[in-house]
């Protein structure tokens, strides 16, 4: 009888053991999606008491279809989840990425962990990482708004940030105080009237030529920016023109 028992539990562990074994080798299963680069804000740093544009490029590693709602939390030093979660609905084919926004307020930043979670009962998830500390508004946060080409080129003295990820909502350009322009953005309409918005509401744009030494010409949205000065308003923004190009 004993011997029976034993075998038994040998059985059952075995059992265990080889369900670990195909979760293991099964990570599709356990993980849909992973986190390929995270871009918080417009210089890659939370900033405290606004509203900041979180860019997460997601990637589908697996040969099913992930299309599901994903939901984005911020936790207590314990892992507790706290304040309400911030959701958007994802479709990523097989063998796939892309970049997927969300627009969180920053509370303090410096007791705060982020996670994606997704699945059944939103269980699975992907820790968020920061790249340093929170920033506080201590002065300007300047950026140059590059296209992909100009994102692989070297030697400016400023942040560059990608036009794809500009945020189409006002509100979550709260954080940026300065733009620098060297070419006509390709934006959607949302992100062209966003970027009105920020202009009207007092941010200060730096129009330069572009790379072969051409004025920017503007249309549809973007049109008021063709106004011919050095200096002009734009609602309770200010718009400056430099002779210089980037690369000067």
């Amino acid at each position: 009888m004993t011997r029976m028992f034993r075998t038994y539990l040998d059985y059952k562990i075995i059992n265990q053991l080889l369900l670990l074994f195909m979760l293991l080798m099964l990570p599709s299963a356990v993980y849909a999606i992973d986190v390929e680069e995270t871009i918080w804000g417009f210089n890659n740093q939370p900033v405290r008491g606004k509203f900041v544009p979180l860019s997460l490029r997601l990637s589908n590693n697996t040969p099913k279809v992930f299309d599901e709602a994903v939901q984005l939390n911020r936790q207590q030093f314990n892992g507790t989840k706290v304040g309400a979660p911030l959701y958007k609905k994802v479709y990523l084919p097989p063998y796939s990425s892309q970049w997927v926004q969300f627009y969180p307020y920053i509370v303090d930043g410096q007791d705060e962990d982020w996670s994606l979670n997704w699945g059944p009962g939103f269980v699975q998830y992907r820790s968020v990482k920061r790249t340093g500390g929170t920033t506080t508004t201590t002065g300007p946060l300047r950026i140059i708004i590059a296209g992909s080409d100009g994102l692989l080129q070297g030697g400016a003295s400023f942040k560059k940030y990608p036009e794809d990820l500009f945020p189409p909502f006002v509100t979550a350009t709260d954080s940026l105080d300065e733009v620098i322009l060297d070419h006509v953005p390709r934006w959607d309409v949302a992100r062209r009237v966003s970027f009105m918005d920020w202009l009207e509401q007092g941010g200060i744009l730096h129009l330069l030529p572009d790379p072969s030494g051409e004025s920017l010409k503007f249309t549809s949205t973007l049109a008021p920016l063709n106004a011919p000065f050095d200096h002009f308003r734009v609602g309770a923004g200010l718009v400056i023109r430099h002779n210089s190009k980037l690369n000067q």
